[in-house]
């Protein structure tokens, strides 16, 4: 166990200025919400916009709210490396998952095998994921979807704020969503938002917000408390202390598709003031790390970093691929020991986790499974003082 500085490998930074913000949400109520729903409409350019629980209750209500506008539909086409929480809301959401092998440049899906797998299937919807912020092919994916009648819920979860030449991630499909937990690009704690400019799908939606429970005074005080520990906590200098409690789960990767659908409170709302202006002081300082990261890995022998538009990406971590396991596991292993936020990537492709391996029996996908094998990831958030980032580089330079 480390006890000293130790930098999270991916953090939103909440401030005693960020909780006051919170307490004025609680005593403007429904208000606060509305409010922050038109800012993100605005911003977005979005005809409706949902606040809920979290990321995957806002896919999950999505998929649920499709599911009844195309009820001879029950497939959903997911990335074979993602997040475990996206299988997660398509099993929560009653539906069946159907994965596409990826694109080793971008780590979302791989066009030509999408194409081929809807000539063979007529899914409800594809889901594609910009992982990390590494924006997916969207106009390939899109339109290939649009051919096959399946509608595109795009995951930007881990990309609220980005844009790729003046088109902002989360806005192309059908619906998308982002979250707003711990380590994304803008944290409220936890939390999840919807946008949509299709008036049927948001017609079903506003018929399930209305009976999804709220959050009443214990919840906010849970909510506060929460957002006082991630502000005290997530810095560096603390970091070691939540790190070392195992209850707490901090850097495990768990599959769970039994959690809680319900509105936002307006105590997150009121986390949010100003988040436009934040989204984009922790973008530029994301870029600025990514670049520094990149040149760094340019120049080792080991190192690998994903070819991508990084100058336009606001990457929530920076994955770097290492070829070699030996190397890789003792790079982690150091890292772990100095406390230099350098953590895997997800453990496993989605057809090896263990709860549902049983629906892929049979079924390869090489390049997902590659990544679960090599990838690794560096901080690039904005908690980082210069003293990490060179410890990092250091670090590197004589690894």
């Amino acid at each position: 166990m480390r006890i000293g500085r130790s930098i999270p490998p991916a953090a939103a930074p909440l401030t005693f200025a960020d909780l006051m913000g919170g307490i004025r949400g609680i005593c403007e109520g429904g208000y606060r919400i509305e409010r922050f729903e038109k800012e993100l409409k605005a911003h977005l350019g979005v005809k409706h916009c949902f606040l809920v629980s979290s990321g995957k209750a806002a896919l999950t209500l999505i998929l649920q709210c499709l599911k009844e506008l195309f009820p001879d539909r029950d497939e959903v086409v997911i990335p074979a490396y993602t997040c475990y929480s996206v299988p997660a809301a398509v099993i929560r959401a009653g539906l069946n998952i159907v994965l596409c092998d990826i694109d080793d440049r971008t780590l979302g899906m791989d066009s030509a095998k999408l194409a081929s797998l809807l000539e063979k299937r007529h899914p409800l919807c594809v889901v594609p994921t910009h992982l990390y912020g590494l924006p997916s092919s969207m106009d390939s994916i899109t339109g290939m979807a649009r051919d096959s009648g399946a509608m595109v819920v795009e995951d930007a979860a881990q990309a609220m704020g980005s844009e790729i030449d003046g088109v902002k991630l989360g806005c192309s499909g059908d619906a998308g969503f982002f979250s707003l937990g711990r380590g994304k690009a803008l944290s409220t704690v936890e939390g999840g938002i919807i946008v949509t400019s299709r008036d049927d799908l948001a017609a079903q939606l506003h018929r399930r917000m209305e009976k999804l429970p709220t959050c009443g005074v214990p919840g906010n005080i849970s909510l506060f408390a929460k957002a006082l520990v991630l502000c005290l906590f997530l810095r560096p200098s603390l970091f070691w202390l939540p790190k070392a409690l195992p209850f707490l789960g901090l850097g495990k990767t768990i599959y769970d598709p039994e959690f809680d659908l319900h509105a936002i409170s307006p105590f997150q709302a009121g986390l949010a003031d100003g988040w436009r202006e934040r989204i984009g002081s922790f973008r530029r300082v994301r870029r600025e790390f990514a670049q520094r990261w990149q040149n760094v890995t340019d120049f080792s022998r080991f190192l690998r970093s994903l070819p991508g538009p990084y100058a336009s990406a606001e990457l929530i971590r920076f994955p770097v691929r290492i070829a070699d396991s030996r190397r890789r596991e003792k790079l982690l292993q150091e890292s772990e020991r100095l406390g230099l936020g350098i953590m895997g990537g997800y453990p496993a492709s989605i057809n090896k986790i263990g709860e549902i391996a049983h629906l892929f029996l049979g079924e390869e996908y090489p390049a997902a499974e590659k990544a679960a094998r090599e990838l690794v990831t560096f901080p690039v958030h904005p908690l980082m003082a210069p003293r990490d980032a060179a410890a990092i580089e250091k670090f590197v330079k004589e690894w």
